[in-house]
């Protein structure tokens, strides 16, 4: 294997995540996760399969096995959301709506007359960390 200072592939538990930035590379190293894996005993479900192309024009569909594989408009992957636009604003807006709702959740503690503003900043900061 050759060390190029690129990222092709990323495997955790049972999902794999390979990155190419043509067509027929991305196609190639699907054939060979597929004859490789039955070799191992392994099957790839075709329906659990997806891609998602980021600021690409290439229409061609991969096919895993002789099947078109299903295009995602995002995903999730490691907790972060990934768009085909490559924007992030689905994933900001996620984040806000999380950080609201932790906020609404504390307003016992920001109504709470007896509690100092520098006790309440300490209880926040301790709950954002999480």
């Amino acid at each position: 294997m050759e060390v190029t200072g690129i990222i092709i592939d990323l495997e955790y538990a049972d999902e794999v995540y390979l990155v190419y930035h043509k067509y027929e590379l991305m196609q190639g190293k699907l054939d060979d996760l597929w004859k490789e894996s039955k070799k191992a005993g392994l099957k790839i479900n075709s329906l659990k399969t997806e891609e998602i192309r980021v600021n690409t024009t290439v229409n061609q569909w991969l096919r895993l096995n002789g099947e078109d594989i299903k295009r995602s408009s995002d995903f999730c992957c490691l907790g972060s959301t990934v768009a085909e636009n490559g924007g992030t604003s689905k994933e900001v807006n996620w984040r806000i709506q999380k950080a609201r709702g932790s906020f609404c959740k504390l307003r016992k503690v920001w109504l709470n007359k007896s509690l100092r503003k520098d006790t309440k900043i300490k209880i926040f900061n301790a709950c954002m960390n999480l």
